[in-house]
């Protein structure tokens, strides 16, 4: 449950929310900072931004967990595997009766971002891309989306 709401809140990767540290956190700007990370072809570190809700759980995991390992642990108190979150969040959506994705998440935070008018290079910055081409490639059905055009009219011409 832990690492789906982390998935919700933030938008990142679920590897990124699997392998957190407290080492990795900024508690005061509510930002974690992952210096090795999928997209490190720039060499800056990418920044996932903590919602108040992902900063107090992620807080209290790092109360809990003082050895400096991982944040979010599954079930055995271990680190999460790729395949063991595949799993994991396949066996919820089928008890739930829904075919969910962890990535799912993901591709829902970017969704509902752009459905509410946020500037492509924002939401592009919070899932951690270095410009607006990936989220094009993928998000580019959203231009289809006539709620979100006219909540962006609205924007423009009040």
């Amino acid at each position: 449950r832990l690492l789906l709401t982390l998935l919700w809140e933030t938008g990142a990767r679920p590897s990124e929310v699997a392998h957190l540290t407290a080492g990795d956190i900024d508690f005061a700007n509510r930002v974690a900072i992952l210096r090795e990370h999928k997209t490190d072809h720039s060499g800056r570190p990418r920044l996932v931004v903590l919602s108040p809700v992902a900063a107090e759980l992620l807080r209290a995991q790092a109360l809990k967990h003082r050895d400096g390992g991982p944040l979010v642990r599954n079930t055995r108190g271990g680190a999460w595997t790729k395949d063991k979150v595949v799993l994991a969040v396949r066996t919820t959506g089928k008890r739930a009766g829904v075919k969910i994705t962890a990535y799912g998440y993901r591709h829902t935070f970017a969704t509902n971002a752009l459905e509410k008018g946020l500037p492509d290079a924002h939401v592009a910055a919070l899932l951690g891309h270095s410009s607006t081409a990936m989220l094009h490639k993928h998000y580019s059905h959203l231009t289809a989306n006539t709620g979100a055009l006219r909540t962006a009219l609205e924007k423009v011409r009040g």
